[in-house]
């Protein structure tokens, strides 16, 4: 595939910053799906006394959004543009390395909820580029379905518009991105081949506020807490599968991605890789229609802090980047 990102007109470039609300150019840039519900400020609407005889009042329209409610870009999952948002969804990015040269691992977890780091936002929409700082991504949701690519959705909340911004150089990331069929998962220690249409979600319930003693803008952001759910089909051909399925009560949930591209060629050569791990997870729902033959429940399930690992969620990401994100 050498260029999967013909015909996608919208680009979005995100950017840690140091000090809340204060806008940072970004450096990377993530080509994304259009159309994305992002980029385009309210029109707030002032209220002032009249200033002739008559007692009436007079609306003054200032351009500028109080916030960014509803912030949503979608893009194809590669090796290395997740990064930025995986780091913005948890707040730690561990990284070790590098083994076999040029090869690093970053172990993505949840900081506590308070503490999530905050990022400008700079977009491409069609002829538009505003820009958004103090943002928290309030949900990020992967699908994996049958036969395509690994999409994500990310959700962004944001504390004020910054301006309209300007043209970017931009470069992407030449990476492939990953497949249904690069998917190998494990549910408590044991392979399945199974699963199909995977959603995996991350919603961290990010608030955002005006405060007295500030302005118009909001200017608290936090996030509640983190909320781990998951739902997928199973297939179930014979009655051993289905057996393992409805006793399944509290399990471990493991999602593995594996690239057919290589970080290095060198012997041995290591390829890109996403892990999802979910160490305690419940089943919530199954219920069991019989179409065409085969038996396919859709399942949700939702993670559980585990004390023994002390997260709800990790993430593993094997790439050449060679600083934390």
């Amino acid at each position: 595939m050498s260029n999967p990102y013909v015909g996608q007109l919208g680009a979005v470039g995100v950017a840690k910053e140091s000090v809340l609300g204060t806008f940072v150019a970004p450096t990377r840039f993530i080509p994304t799906y259009l159309p994305m519900n992002i980029g385009s400020p309210d029109i707030n609407l002032l209220l002032s006394k009249g200033v002739r005889s008559v007692p009436d009042f007079v609306y003054k329209a200032q351009q500028g959004a109080g916030m960014l409610k509803n912030g949503k870009f979608k893009f194809e999952v590669e090796p290395e543009n997740i990064g930025e948002c995986l780091m913005a969804s948890f707040g730690t990015d561990t990284l070790t390395g590098p083994t076999n040269t040029s090869v690093y691992t970053h172990t993505f977890t949840r900081l506590a909820a308070a503490q999530l780091p905050t990022y400008s936002i700079w977009v491409k929409n069609g002829l538009n580029y505003p820009t958004f700082v103090g943002c928290m991504v309030n949900k990020i949701d992967f699908d994996i379905k049958a036969g395509e690519w690994v999409i994500t959705d990310v959700d962004w909340m944001g504390s004020a518009y910054a301006s309209g911004g300007v043209t970017e150089s931009l470069s992407y990331s030449t990476l492939n991105p990953f497949k249904f069929d690069q998917a190998v998962i494990t549910v408590a220690g044991s392979g399945v081949s199974l699963y199909k249409d995977i959603k995996l979600s991350i919603d961290n319930k990010v608030k955002v506020d005006p405060v007295l003693g500030g302005s118009i803008y909001s200017n608290v952001i936090f996030s509640e807490a983190m909320e781990v759910t998951l739902s997928a089909t199973i297939v179930v051909e014979n009655s051993t599968e289905w057996a393992k399925f409805i006793a399944g009560t509290a399990s471990s949930f493991t999602i593995a991605l594996t690239s057919a591209q290589n970080i290095t060629s060198s012997s041995p050569s290591t390829p890109y890789s996403l892990t999802f791990t979910i160490p305690n997870i419940y089943y919530k729902a199954a219920p069991l229609p019989l179409a065409n033959g085969l038996i396919e429940i859709t399942f949700q399930a939702q993670g559980v802090y585990n004390t023994g690992t002390s997260n709800t969620i990790s993430v593993a990401l094997a790439n050449s980047i060679s600083t934390s994100y």
